[in-house]
């Protein structure tokens, strides 16, 4: 399995302790309002990523995204153990408090829709997303692109 490095097409900026985002050019659909990432507290990470349709580039509005363990061979998901937060309207999702990695995994993203799941890859291949969260770091996984329908 290849892991690839995030490159995202949004601009971040640091303002009293906030993250905001703002996307530097529209998806096809109504370009979002600036995000704001919250800052991460002591020995945790903030994760956060933009979902959007793989054909339309529309934002995936209340999509359930699940934060997984993947330990160098198996990835584990499960809508029972692994935390989960929604997308919003215009489609942006964040992961606050994520515990930093402890070397022995690292962690990947996923969707689960009526008993079809998928790991979600990076934008250009088909690298599954796979990233460490170190402590006090916020995580900016970029416009991540959504095939179920």
């Amino acid at each position: 399995m290849e892991v690839v490095e995030i490159q995202s097409p949004i601009a971040t900026s640091q303002a009293a302790g906030v993250l905001v985002v703002e996307p530097q050019s529209p998806l096809n659909g109504p370009t979002p309002t600036p995000f704001v990432a919250p800052t991460p507290g002591v020995g945790v990470s903030t994760v956060y990523g933009r979902l959007v349709d793989s054909v339309t580039g529309a934002p995936s509005m209340n999509i359930p995204i699940y934060l997984g363990e993947f330990d160098g061979t198996l990835m584990e998901i499960s809508v029972n153990n692994s935390p989960q937060v929604f997308t919003d309207q215009a489609g942006y999702f964040v992961f606050t408090d994520v515990p930093a990695n402890d070397g022995s995994s690292r962690y990947t993203l996923g969707i689960i829709l009526t008993n079809i799941g998928v790991i979600l890859k990076e934008p250009d291949s088909e690298a599954e997303i796979v990233f460490d969260a170190v402590a006090g770091e916020v995580i900016d996984l970029g416009v991540l692109k959504n095939s179920l329908r």
